[in-house]
């Protein structure tokens, strides 16, 4: 018997410039969680599914994600250091950054959800 993985549709939007990223986070009314993410880190790759499964199970929040070599700039405008980061935004508000040096996966699932119950 063949093991088949089944994958769901992702809602998670790749930010390619920085006028997406600024576009996304500016927006009013609008809760939004962005994934620094880059290809060489373990722990990205690792975390990768679960932001995509996430993105799902939250549809009322906007989930991307932002390639730190690609908008290298964005990224340390931003602050970002630590692969991964997780920015909260709310109504063009950054709430928390979240630097995951390893994987906490409880502890960007709270996160989202206090982002999803403001």
């Amino acid at each position: 018997m063949n093991a088949r993985r089944c994958f769901v549709a992702s809602r998670v939007q790749v930010l390619e410039s920085e006028s997406d990223y600024a576009s996304l986070i500016a927006k009013p009314k609008v809760k939004s969680v962005v994934y620094f993410t880059a290809p060489w880190s373990g722990p990205c790759s690792l975390i990768a599914p679960i932001f995509s499964e996430l993105s799902n199970a939250f549809p009322n929040l906007n989930f991307a994600q932002l390639d730190v070599h690609e908008l290298d700039d964005t990224a340390a405008e931003a602050g970002v250091r630590d692969m991964p980061t997780f920015h909260f935004y709310a109504n063009g508000q950054l709430q928390e950054p979240l630097e995951l040096g390893g994987i906490d996966i409880n502890q960007l699932k709270e996160n989202i959800q206090k982002l999803a119950d403001m």
